[in-house]
């Protein structure tokens, strides 16, 4: 075998494909930091390494344009020179000069394949803990702008300034200490309820803000001292003034947590046996198991006054040691609320073991609530028509067309032990046809929900590992390709010919994409979506093939 010429031609490749390659990884690198460094969160040696971590996270893209760049640019001047045509006279066929190339590729598809599964997964990682590390200064910069910041999608922050030259302090006890302080002065929170309106917010001329990192998440906890706090849903006032006011740990969007395309290997095989680790089912779970403590929860307020012969059921209330006591001649079951319709509903509120107050009404209606806030579900009591007398001072209260009772508790916990059992279970538990929920339509509805989030996560598993090798096999489609194509179209410019097998690699790439996307869709079928992702390298096999055919006959 010509192993000369062939040393000769995989020389002059390889180092147009290094060069090639290079240069393309690094302008894309630098086109995906243009957006982080406009909103302030780089700065110049965090964009340095910013495009050192995200460039190797380009190459599955660039790789199959630098490869049909380097093996036109090699064959057309081995055509143009006559060295084409010397080797065969001397009896060299076309096959034979093709094995370089074919061995080439085949080394660059395993390469592509094993980096993208293995290896580019972790600068992915990299490049958003840059991110994430210089992150706080895009919250320092948009309150010194005095721009809303919104730390997600319910919870907004406003403050005249911020002072982020502060060391954060040790918090004694904690296993997870803060990474970053921001003092803010002037500043004020809210947070939003499910209908779009402020539910709970808060002003204090300073609040703390700390961030902290765990499992790869970052999260934000901010203190307000010295607070007034408005609260939608407190019994006790709307209005308080408190020494410091606590908002829960809030979440800051990560694009890189929790989606199979920056997963390695083990990873996503590790996400498809367990797929509760994934935060989109995860939140399906715990909403399933929302839903059924509550359908049970009402199921519960139902058999207890149907069977209470006439003594009532006992709610607790949101301060210590108080309670409401119900009593109602007829009840109804209407959807996803149980109706009190026959007067007169009895309602005895105890603080302390002692009767305080009672109400009589007409009609109430009890519904259940739930909140990410409270692990289990509370009851919202509506009281229409109602009276209320103290007990001890008999003094009679005039007659309010409609008195709600918020924050409303069941006696026994409901929701923790659903949300402890495991994924299979809790699904198992609602699918039931023996069991008590699988009339209820809000189950079942999240029941569906939780079954598609994990049938849409098994798709994103699929057609990541598919794209991948889609994407490496294009790598020695190309490089082929290009070498037939120069071949073929001798006496043709360079440039010329690389059109060609530009536009091959970029059809591969678009209709690989765009199968993706469709084979992550559970409706569609599976089959269809994953012969949409292989078509691109098909047609670029078939033109090959064509190509090569007319050249070997000519």
């Amino acid at each position: 075998m010509p192993w000369t010429l062939y040393r000769y031609i995989l020389r002059d490749i390889i180092r147009l494909l290094v060069l090639s390659t290079t240069v393309l990884v690094f302008v894309i690198g630098f086109a995906a930091a243009i957006k982080p460094l406009s909103d302030g969160l780089l700065g110049p040696a965090g964009l340095v390494k910013f495009i050192l971590f995200s460039t190797p996270t380009m190459l599955a893209l660039a790789l199959p344009f630098a490869a049909a760049f380097a093996s036109t640019m090699v064959f057309c001047r081995l055509t143009a020179d006559n060295e084409i045509l010397a080797c065969s006279s001397v009896g060299i066929s076309y096959r034979t000069l093709l094995l370089p190339v074919l061995a080439l590729g085949l080394v660059l598809t395993l390469g592509l394949f094993f980096m993208s599964n293995w290896v580019i997964p972790r600068f992915f990682v990299l490049a958003q803990q840059q991110l994430e590390h210089d992150m706080i200064k895009v919250l320092v910069n948009q309150v010194q702008k005095r721009q809303t910041v919104s730390l997600n999608r319910d919870t907004v922050l406003y403050a005249d300034k911020a002072d982020d030259s502060q060391p954060p302090p040790v918090i004694p006890g904690s296993t997870i200490q803060p990474t970053k302080l921001v003092i803010l002065s002037g500043a004020a929170a809210g947070k939003y309820g499910a209908d779009g309106k402020i539910v709970r917010e808060g002003t204090a001329e300073q609040a703390d803000v700390y961030l902290f990192h765990d499992e790869g998440q970052t999260w934000v906890m901010m203190r307000f001292k010295n607070a007034m706090v408005y609260d939608a849903e407190s019994e006790q006032g709307h209005f308080a003034v408190v020494d410091h006011w606590d908002l829960p740990p809030v979440a800051l969007p990560n694009p890189v947590r929790d989606k199979p395309r920056f997963m390695s290997w083990p990873e996503l095989r590790e996400l498809g046996h367990e797929p509760e680790r994934f935060d989109e089912v995860r939140e399906r779970k715990a909403k399933l198991a929302e839903t059924i403590a509550g359908e049970q929860l009402l199921q519960l307020i139902e058999s207890a006054m149907a069977n209470s012969g006439g003594r009532g059921v006992t709610f607790l209330a949101a301060g210590e040691n108080q309670k409401y006591q119900f009593s109602t001649p007829m009840l109804k079951r209407d959807g996803n609320a149980v109706r009190l319709v026959a007067a007169p509903v009895k309602v005895t509120y105890f603080s302390g073991g002692l009767r305080k107050r009672e109400m009589q009404a007409k009609s109430a209606t009890l519904s259940v609530e739930t909140s990410d806030e409270d692990i289990e579900p509370r009851v919202r009591i509506t009281l229409q028509h109602v009276t209320t007398s103290d007990v001890w001072t008999a003094q009679q209260g005039g007659e309010r067309v409609s008195y709600a009772l918020e924050r409303v508790n069941w006696p026994q916990p409901l929701a923790a032990g659903l949300k402890a059992l495991n994924i299979n279970d809790l699904y198992s538990r609602a699918r039931d046809p023996h069991g008590p929920f699988h009339l209820s339509t809000p189950v079942q509805i999240s029941a569906d929900a939780l079954e598609l989030s994990i049938a849409k996560l098994r798709r994103r598993i699929i057609v990541q590992v598919h794209e991948r090798a889609a994407s490496a096999v294009s790598c020695a489609l190309v490089l082929l390709m290009g070498a037939v194509l120069s071949m073929r179209m001798r006496g043709g410019l360079p440039l010329v010919v690389y059109f060609w097998s530009f536009m091959l690699a970029l059809l591969a790439v678009i209709i690989g994409r765009s199968g993706g996307n469709l084979t992550g869709n559970p409706s569609a079928g599976l089959i269809w979506g994953l012969l949409a992702m292989w078509v691109g390298n098909i047609i670029i096999g078939v033109v090959f093939t064509g190509v090569y055919l007319k050249l070997v006959k000519n």
